[in-house]
């Protein structure tokens, strides 16, 4: 899952980022990469800093697709010019770790800015359709895809909620012509193209269409509240996307549905291209219709049981017992088989290949393993899946973790209780997640609540 070098970063020099940008709070912690908040010392603009590790933490060699990922973001965020898309900053490699820096976001995630609308609109829709459209443009017309289009990765430049911005791009990829090719895959579940699935996606011209049907997914979850291709699991939800098995409800106009269904065609070909997009009647003459609230409540709900069920199933790992460790330690030792600690493409390939998974299924469960998509996957990250297939299988276990969390034994989970357990949240996170799953809205998770957000699939 990695993405090819376009050329070379310049050497490290001598004076350190920390020495330009005043580090603040973190805002993303991965397995080999974190992200803070900080402010440009001579400006006072605040900047969200990358830091990679240039070296593998278990076994101490340089990482080298650490280093070419970190080489392809750079240098696809220098060729982008764009409102809608994030500005790059900087770049620097130092003696231990690569630094890309972006102008911080400050205005939060596109989901979040839908559930503090009181009255959403097919309007309202349209016109964010739109901004996420111009970014999409822009990267087409520069031969880029994107690759990971999903409502996580556009975010609002203010709290003033009126710019949208295109942002994450390790997936990214450059092409000089539309027919080069692209052998690695990418994309999550839910927004991934027929194609991608497939293996059939090998061009930028394809990619490109992989990126308008991520598009088409994203305005149905707008527009309907949850996502157009909804299993009951992954594979579930893989066969939906590859049999185009989706319906149209009444609520939505005429243009809606249109624009809908010209995204989601099998064809990649006879997709919508970003500038014919911006010309529909959808996107041009949307109509100033309120949707039903329980569009907003759904979309709240798909997307806030998911931050849950994750910090969960983190917390589940972080205190696995010394047994559990040990089975998944063996397990891990087994797939490794070139003993670098850390399972790279073809040893989870090879694994799953042996066990009769098809290749769509491959290329999917790897994504969902590599928690930080640095293109491996650590012990760490193999812990997390472990946890996180243990949530949601029967009642008894999901009863169990939540007796865990309900330490005073009152029959609810309360903000202080998953602080006391997921120590790597925010107080403002853990708010942000309680929300999302507070049917009642009394500031606390039932039982009830907590069993369906554990049900629910990870996106």
């Amino acid at each position: 899952m990695g993405c090819g070098a376009q050329s070379k970063i310049p050497p490290p020099g001598n004076a350190s980022v920390w020495d330009t940008y005043k580090k603040y709070h973190t805002l993303g912690t991965g397995m080999s990469c974190s992200v803070y908040a900080a402010k440009e010392k001579a400006t006072g603009k605040m900047v969200a800093v990358k830091a990679l590790r240039k070296y593998d933490a278990k076994s101490g060699r340089l990482d080298k697709d650490q280093r070419r990922m970190y080489e392809s973001e750079v240098n696809i965020l220098k060729r982008i010019k764009h409102k809608n898309c994030i500005e790059f900053v900087m770049s620097k490699e130092e003696e231990k770790f690569l630094y890309i820096g972006t102008y911080l976001c400050e205005g939060g995630e596109l989901f979040d800015r839908v559930k503090e609308i009181s009255v959403f609109t097919e309007k309202t829709a349209a016109n964010l359709a739109k901004q996420m459209l111009e970014a999409v443009r822009h990267l087409h017309m520069k031969n880029i895809t994107h690759r990971d289009l999903k409502p996580e990765n556009f975010v609002f430049n203010t709290k003033a909620h009126k710019l949208m911005k295109l942002i994450d791009f390790g997936c990214a990829l450059h092409r000089e012509r539309e027919d080069d090719e692209i052998k690695d895959n990418a994309g999550s579940p839910y927004y991934v193209a027929p194609e991608v699935l497939n293996g059939e996606a090998r061009s930028l011209r394809i990619w490109k269409a992989a990126d308008m049907w991520s598009i088409g997914v994203i305005v149905y979850l707008l527009l309907y509240g949850s996502p157009p291709f909804f299993g009951r699991s992954h594979n579930d939800t893989y066969m939906l996307i590859r049999k185009l098995r989706y319906k149209l409800p009444k609520g939505p106009s005429k243009n809606a549905k249109d624009f809908i269904r010209k995204c989601l065609t099998r064809n990649p070909r006879h997709r919508l291209t970003a500038d014919q997009a911006l010309k529909h009647a959808f996107v041009v003459h949307a109509e100033d219709v309120a949707l039903p609230s329980s569009v907003r409540d759904s979309l709240a709900t798909f997307h806030g049981q998911t931050k849950l069920k994750k910090a969960v199933a983190r917390m589940i790992a972080k205190h696995m017992t010394d047994k559990d460790r040990k089975v998944v330690k063996k397990a891990f030792k087994e797939i490794d088989k070139n003993g670098d600690g850390k399972l790279d493409a073809q040893e989870i390939h090879d694994l799953l290949k042996s066990i009769g998974k098809t290749e769509e299924e491959i290329l999917k469960i790897t994504k969902e393993m590599d928690v930080d998509q640095d293109g491996g996957v650590t012990e760490q990250e193999f812990e997390q899946m472990h946890a996180t297939g243990i949530l949601g299988k029967n009642q008894k276990d999901v009863k169990e973790v939540f007796k865990l969390f309900d330490k005073n034994g009152d029959g609810m989970v309360d903000e202080s209780e998953i602080a006391a357990w997921c120590n790597f949240m925010t107080p403002e996170k853990i708010r942000e997640a309680m929300k999302e799953v507070d049917g009642d809205g009394n500031g606390k998770i039932s039982y009830d609540e907590w069993e369906k957000a554990m049900a629910v699939i990870e996106p």
